[in-house]
């Protein structure tokens, strides 16, 4: 007859197969991605990782530590500029940061000088509150201006 349908066409879905179709192609960290984010899109949470042994996580941290200091050290001896040779200038550690205790303060894990105990987390600073504002002043959380003559 005349009144003949169609196939309706999903955009959506075709382009979810088109892209499942690519997929196929992925390798590596790119599949485990592509299957993360299906596996959350059908089920509409992320997916558990996998538990693995103290001892080799222990392992493959001190290789991957290893690799990018000889990497750090190959681009040092090269002479190539990149994006590492002005990062280890400018961070310092936290501790080196930290002022010395008082003197006859018990240090370590006895200590009572630990940071939950200095109250750094409680102090009342401007910066807890947000920005400062440029005009006008803060009462109670609500901003006044005062309107100019």
């Amino acid at each position: 007859p005349a009144t003949q349908q169609r196939p309706v066409l999903d955009v959506q879905e075709t382009i979810r197969e088109v892209h499942k179709f690519g997929a196929t192609g992925f390798t590596g960290a790119q599949a485990k991605n592509h299957q993360a984010s299906e596996y959350e899109r059908i089920t509409g949470r992320t997916q558990k990782r996998h538990k693995i042994p103290t001892k080799i996580l222990v392992g493959m941290r001190k290789k991957a530590m290893d690799r990018e200091e000889k990497q750090l050290k190959e681009i040092r001896e090269s002479g190539v500029v990149s994006h590492h040779s002005a990062q280890g200038k400018t961070k310092k550690k936290r501790r080196e940061e930290e002022p010395t205790t008082r003197p006859g303060a018990v240090n370590g894990v006895f200590g009572s000088n630990k940071s939950r105990n200095k109250g750094d987390r409680r102090k009342m600073t401007s910066n807890s509150f947000g920005p400062a504002p440029d005009v006008g002043f803060l009462v109670k959380g609500m901003l006044k201006v005062k309107q100019p003559r």
